[in-house]
């Protein structure tokens, strides 16, 4: 699989693009919305109608070799109500049925990495810790006509200051779920507590 590397998440119109706000674990380093690194909390309702994500940053504005079906690019941002909302763009409709699930993987910032996971689509969601699967992460999700999306509050996520949407991809179930898409989006870092040293720029 190509792996695509960290990418600057910016907000169009704010702050200086030179202004990098913290070294991620690769080296990689993002862009801060305001002289914060937080970005502007904004409204998401979670009903597979994706209007209101038009004036939220993508990670990557879509995948040149990306075929339908597969998650082009990814948008974060926390909600008023204090909810991490994540929009899935699939190029086409998402594929929803027994053989296929979308796999959202959340890590830390800093050491010691550790990993989140979400599997929605066509068989019962499931909620992963590590690679164990776990219950109790509450969240909500919805498929649209070209994409899904999903909201967890903030408080059930096991992360600091924010948080490293590391993995949103299309699999396939071949004996064990297996990825589906060969390009997948880039790694995006979103703040949520200002006062963090990780969440300022440097």
């Amino acid at each position: 699989m190509i792996r695509a590397l960290v990418v600057a998440l910016v907000l169009a119109g704010c702050g200086n693009p030179a202004l990098h706000c913290f070294e991620g674990p690769d080296g990689g380093a993002y862009v801060p919305f305001n002289a914060s690194c937080v970005p502007a909390a904004r409204p998401i309702a979670i009903d597979g109608v994706f209007d209101d994500w038009a004036e939220v940053p993508s990670d990557h504005p879509g995948c040149d070799g990306c075929n339908p079906g597969d998650v082009v690019e990814v948008h974060a941002i926390v909600t008023p109500d204090d909810r991490l909302a994540i929009f899935g763009p699939t190029g086409g409709a998402p594929v929803v049925d027994a053989t296929h699930s979308y796999l959202i993987d959340l890590t830390p910032f800093e050491q010691p990495i550790y990993a989140t996971s979400i599997r929605v689509g066509g068989r019962p969601s499931e909620t992963a810790f590590n690679g164990v699967l776990t219950s109790g992460l509450p969240f909500e999700i919805a498929f649209g006509s070209t994409g899904f999306e999903l909201a967890i509050p903030r408080n059930a996520l096991p992360f600091g200051p924010g948080v490293a949407i590391d993995l949103v991809e299309l699999e396939v179930l071949q004996g064990s779920w297996r990825p589906a898409q060969n390009l997948v989006p880039q790694i995006m870092y979103i703040c949520w507590d200002a006062s963090s040293p990780l969440c300022k720029p440097l």
